[in-house]
């Protein structure tokens, strides 16, 4: 199993490799902005509880959030590559 599982990463990685640049560099986007959302919605919740929503809409500097995201104009590129929840992401492959 383990030679399996070195079989799977070694032909992801060979796989990541073949891929032209831009595709790199918006897959980079896509997992850094999310990996970025991911990282400050659990900080939040470790330091202020589970009381204090960690919701998307807290970080309107990430994702669009109506009346709040005018102040932060770089949200209209980076709001394209953040990936909320994994019920998001299969909700896009479903419908």
């Amino acid at each position: 199993m383990d030679e399996t599982v070195r079989a799977s990463v070694r032909g992801i990685i060979n796989h990541a490799l073949a891929m032209n640049w831009g595709t790199r560099v918006l897959m980079c986007a896509l997992l850094g902005f999310s990996a970025l959302l991911a990282l400050l919605r659990t900080v939040v919740m470790l330091f202020f509880g589970k009381e204090a929503s960690a919701g998307a809409l807290r970080f309107p500097y990430l994702v669009l959030v109506p009346g709040r995201s005018v102040f932060f104009p770089w949200t209209l590129l980076s709001s394209a590559f953040c990936e909320t929840s994994v019920l998001e992401v299969r909700g896009r492959c479903c419908y």
